[in-house]
């Protein structure tokens, strides 16, 4: 894995209680803005005409260079302890000059140690894509104590985000059991 989204991500964990500036705050959810300047991006709630709901989006608003938005929840993952989960989200970008992304990060009980990171980035969205459902699977350790989830803007354009969804996968049943939708 490309080791600068791995430092974005451990570093957006370091500054947890980092405040919005002037911007509207959005329940349950953080932003963290690589180079300081939380003016660089926009994160906030729209309505959606083709999902027929608010979504969240993510937005760069100047010209960025070398810089990146990353948002985020966290919580404690009780209920997926060693466990296989699917995460999926819907997402779509408008003119993504280098890429975005949907990401995970499970970390020790000391916040010491990430576990598990995993992110699409082989898969990354550039351009203008439509609504797409993207998902993948993840085992979580006992060790578990803080799971993240969030997208990640690199660059320039605007990343639209719905649906966050937690389903534990049992590899011997079929009906799996779908747990949360964020």
């Amino acid at each position: 894995m490309n080791r600068k989204i791995i430092i974005l991500i451990a570093l957006a964990f370091i500054f947890n209680s980092f405040v919005i500036s002037n911007q509207e705050k959005i329940k349950g959810w953080t932003m963290f803005v690589n180079g300081g300047n939380t003016s660089s991006y926009k994160f906030s709630v729209v309505y959606d005409e083709f999902r027929k709901s608010k979504v969240g989006y993510l937005k760069s608003m100047d010209e960025i260079k070398n810089k990146s938005g990353l948002v985020y929840q966290n919580f404690i993952p009780t209920d997926y302890k060693n466990k296989r989960v699917r995460i999926s989200a819907f997402i779509k970008s408008v003119n993504v000059d280098k890429w975005c992304n949907f990401w995970i990060r499970i970390d020790d009980k000391n916040h010491k140690k990430a576990l598990k990171i995993k992110t699409l980035r082989k898969n990354s969205i550039k351009g203008n894509t439509d609504w797409k459902k993207y998902e993948f699977d993840l085992e979580f350790p006992e060790a578990s104590a803080d799971f993240s989830f969030g997208v990640i803007l690199i660059g320039n354009g605007e990343i639209y985000f719905d649906d966050f969804a937690f389903e534990i996968i049992d590899i011997n049943n079929d009906s799996n059991k779908k747990t949360s939708v964020y």
